[in-house]
């Protein structure tokens, strides 16, 4: 098998390639497996490993565990479903101790109450020298509500459900030894918006649909590869929230790049139809007392271009990639 270049987005294209009859079967945040004349079943999986997703002497078990499910009840949410059940495999190795895993499994707990998730079975297994613990998740939903990256269409407005940045801010503070309760637990206990997720999705004027979790910068890419289009992103609009700007001022980070390539936020970055655009926007803050941010506008151009002041800018954007990261 030859790549391109050995990266996450390759890896992606050449099992599409050599498995998907359709691409677009595959390339969403969940499969898509028809149940009924109206309903579908939404299944996907995510781990977290050891050293890759966290480190271990540096977080809470429970965090671990909580965050196993919160990852994967956001695919679910991330294309409009309901999760209902999980299956957890979990593989310790010998220098792991009791403690740790009672604590771990409180977590995924936690988490599948939190949640509404049933855990109705998996496995577990040693390992030779890392944690690895994974969640396959089954989710439903309404066919005709189901959202895909690929319903973008130009003119449409770019928003997102929440603001971008922290969940970076939160591993520097991690892997700097640095306390700041709210940024770690952004990125260790994210909340997931289930009901927010569900209620964009049975409105058919939202045309497109994902959630944040590898940055806002690539997860565009993504959604604008997936519809043919493209996007004009004014920065101005990306929303930063107050504590993490002042902390990015106080600690030499750029608050622009850092939110636009920090992953594992979970917001919902979805396309709305420009005329209903404002109506949809107020009756959501109505609903859930939460803004629905509007950061942009798709276009027929295919590629990201960043504004601001009304003129392009340049920016030099590191995105993360599993295996760019651990060459």
């Amino acid at each position: 098998m030859e790549y391109p270049s050995f990266s996450e987005s390759n890896i992606i294209q050449k099992i599409q390639e050599m498995f998907a009859a359709n691409p677009q079967d595959m390339g969403d945040d969940c499969a898509v497996l028809p149940f009924d004349d109206e309903t579908s079943l939404l299944l996907a999986t995510d781990a977290l490993i050891e050293d890759v997703h966290f480190l271990r002497d540096m977080v809470d078990a429970r965090d671990v565990g909580y965050k196993l499910v919160a990852v994967n009840v956001s695919d679910i949410c991330a294309m409009g479903g309901e999760p209902t059940s999980m299956l957890l495999t979990a593989s310790f190795p010998p220098n792991i101790s009791k403690d740790w895993i009672d604590d771990f499994l409180k977590g995924v707990r936690e988490g599948a109450v939190r949640y509404q998730v049933k855990l109705v079975g998996g496995d577990t297994t040693g390992a030779p020298g890392k944690i690895y613990a994974n969640i396959a998740i089954l989710g439903k939903i309404e066919t005709a509500h189901i959202k895909y990256r690929h319903g973008a269409k130009p003119g449409d407005i770019l928003c997102l459900t929440g603001d971008v940045g922290r969940s970076k801010a939160g591993l520097h503070c991690l892997l700097n030894k640095l306390i700041d309760p709210g940024l770690v637990g952004r990125h260790m206990h994210p909340d997931i918006p289930v009901q927010p997720a569900r209620w964009l999705a049975a409105n058919p004027n939202v045309t497109a649909m994902m959630d944040v979790s590898d940055g806002l910068n690539i997860d565009l890419h993504k959604l604008c590869d997936a519809s043919g289009i493209g996007a004009r992103i004014d920065v101005a609009h990306i929303p930063q929230n107050t504590h993490f700007r002042n902390f990015c001022a106080d600690h030499g980070l750029n608050p622009l790049t850092t939110a636009l390539t920090s992953g594992e936020e979970y917001c919902l970055l979805l396309c709305i139809n420009p005329s209903v655009v404002d109506q949809i926007a107020k009756e959501y803050e109505m609903e859930f007392s939460l803004p629905l941010y509007q950061i942009g506008t798709v276009t027929e151009e295919k590629k990201v271009c960043y504004i601001q002041d009304n003129k392009p800018v340049s920016l030099e954007l590191e995105d993360y990639d599993h295996f760019r990261q651990a060459s």
